[in-house]
């Protein structure tokens, strides 16, 4: 599955500094250490980085969820670089908000 591509560091180990924009679609939702791919992305990518977010809704992020896929674990709202500077969501079945900043990831720039 794509998200386990996701999730290798190894992988992300491969592609140069500020060499791609990454456009996401909801594949980050299934990450397990999402701040730390998001640094990946923000490296890879200079901080060029879209994201398409996921679903959103009161009963999906409690509920619903769970009878998608067991291993997603975040909804992300959506993201593009131009306009904002904080990537946030929630982690799924809990009130936990996560934020990643990525200007922190990319060094201020």
């Amino acid at each position: 599955m794509p998200q386990d591509g996701y999730q290798r560091h190894d992988s992300w180990g491969t592609f140069e500094d500020d060499s791609f924009v990454i456009m996401e679609t909801g594949v980050l939702g299934f990450s397990e250490y999402i701040a730390s791919v998001a640094s990946q992305i923000a490296r890879v990518s200079g901080g060029e980085f879209f994201s398409a977010g996921g679903n959103k809704g009161f009963l999906w992020e409690s509920i619903f969820y769970k009878t998608y896929c067991k291993k997603l674990n975040y909804t992300m709202n959506p993201f593009d670089f131009r306009e904002s500077i904080a990537y946030t969501g929630r982690r799924l079945g809990r009130k936990e908000r996560i934020t990643i900043d990525f200007c922190d990831l990319i060094g201020g720039a």
